[in-house]
């Protein structure tokens, strides 16, 4: 993991929130990076570990556009069927949009 990448990471944990919905509880973190930041993906996956959730909504503003990643453990929810309603794509554990 660069520097840049690890000092992202913390920005996005201190940002983290825990909500709650329809008798789900998840966490979302956002932040806006100054440059491009490499592997989000890979970013909200350790996120997941450091704080130890299960279902994760990362929003990431950098390149004048807004990345959405959602990491889930399975069983929880389906990804793939939430990244629809943002026109994303990926698996039933882990998508993305930008």
């Amino acid at each position: 993991m660069t520097t840049d990448q690890l000092l992202f990471l913390n920005k996005l944990v201190d940002s983290a929130e825990t909500c709650q919905a329809r008798g789900l509880s998840f966490v979302i973190a956002s932040a806006e990076a100054d440059s491009y930041i490499d592997d989000v993906a890979v970013l909200a996956h350790k996120m997941m570990e450091i704080i130890g959730v299960s279902t994760l909504f990362v929003l990431v503003g950098m390149d004048k556009k807004v990345l959405l990643v959602i990491r889930l453990r399975l069983g929880t929810v389906n990804a793939a069927l939430l990244a629809r309603e943002f026109d994303g794509g990926g698996h039933a554990a882990a998508v993305s949009r930008s």
